[in-house]
């Protein structure tokens, strides 16, 4: 008796005081011209590209939080205006790289619109059976991807949070 007492226990503790989740905020770029609500520990890395015309920056701020969930923003700057660049086309090979490079299947897609521009937004399993939510635009001379890969635990809740919650200042 005494030895299911204390599974039991147990199980109402965490039931009554479930695990403390990751604490979140708001974080803003300045640089990148947005913000977003993630957990509180970000990273951030900038890639260069060499490219014909030179180099591209592209900057990327991620997260986990405690369900090993990771949450990204990722912009890159080009030295001019590229939101003509926002067609049905690019989208499409934008969105097929995301799903080579994840060795994924694509679950559903949807055009969105960001401060009056086209974007798209997909769903997609990866090659480990995770769920992977990005959604990608072009906005003045930025290209913008916003994206949350669930890890051991499917939080739909908190990767709409994440998702809904980026925000690009002015436009």
């Amino acid at each position: 008796m005494h030895l299911l007492l204390v599974p039991l226990l147990t199980l109402a503790t965490l039931l009554v005081n479930p695990l403390p989740q990751a604490d979140w905020t708001v974080y803003s770029s300045a640089e990148g011209q947005f913000s977003a609500a993630m957990p509180v520990d970000t990273r951030t890395n900038l890639i260069v590209t060499q490219t014909k015309e030179g180099p591209l920056y592209t900057h990327t701020v991620s997260a986990n939080d405690n369900d090993t969930n990771e949450y990204m923003v990722s912009w890159t700057s080009y030295s001019s205006d590229v939101e003509f660049k926002g067609t049905d086309k690019i989208f499409d090979r934008v969105r097929d790289a995301l799903i080579i490079s994840k060795g994924g299947k694509l679950v559903n897609e949807s055009a969105i619109n960001l401060l009056g521009r086209p974007g798209r937004a997909i769903t997609l399993t990866d090659s480990e059976g995770r769920i992977v939510k990005a959604r990608f635009c072009f906005i003045g001379n930025r290209f913008y991807q916003v994206m949350v890969q669930n890890g051991n635990k499917n939080n739909s809740a908190d990767s709409e949070r994440f998702l809904e919650s980026f925000k690009v200042q002015g436009g």
